[in-house]
């Protein structure tokens, strides 16, 4: 009886340290599967996604909404229909009559987000270059293969910043 006893113990002993073993294994991630499979579902566009302004003399005058539908950036570039430059190319006045242009592509390179814009009453496209800051909270946004007219300077980069939690989804 006593070893019988003892044969009991020592088997429900086993059980309760293979169980344990058992719980923590199938607990555990499979080699680094379940961190790198969050790490691949982060999109590129993550860090663009947000509304961004920029400001002259204290008003919006450009406005980026850029939402992630899947694995495609869209959204709207609402800006000043009349800029005018100074010599050196930096932003000297922006009309209050504004011009809504759709995103129609987004595609990251080296050089930060390159945005091709329609505008909503004609064919023509415009391209502009996103580079973000290191914090992610600020970025420049620049005309990429545009053509100035004689004696217009090259426009420098606009300052764009993020929009406080304007990266949560939006309620539709």
């Amino acid at each position: 009886m006593v070893n019988s006893e003892h044969r009991m113990k020592k088997l429900l002993l086993a059980l309760a340290l293979l169980s344990v073993q058992l719980a923590a294994w199938c607990q555990a991630p499979v080699s680094g599967n379940a961190a790198s499979a969050k790490a691949q579902r982060v999109s590129p566009f993550a860090g663009y996604v947000g509304d961004w302004v920029a400001v002259l003399d204290g008003k919006v005058w450009l406005l980026l909404e850029l939402e992630l539908h899947g694995e495609q950036l869209t959204g709207w570039l609402t800006h000043s229909r009349d800029i005018e430059m100074n010599d050196e190319g930096g932003l000297r006045s922006a009309s209050e009559e504004k011009v809504k242009e759709a995103i129609t592509e987004a595609v990251v390179n080296p050089d930060g987000l390159l945005l091709t814009v329609r505008y909503a009453d004609a064919k023509q496209f415009d391209h502009y270059v996103m580079k973000l800051n290191a914090t992610g909270d600020a970025a420049e946004l620049k005309m990429a293969g545009m053509t100035m007219p004689p004696g217009m300077p090259k426009p420098k980069p606009w300052t764009l910043t993020k929009f406080p939690g304007s990266n949560e989804p939006k309620a539709r």
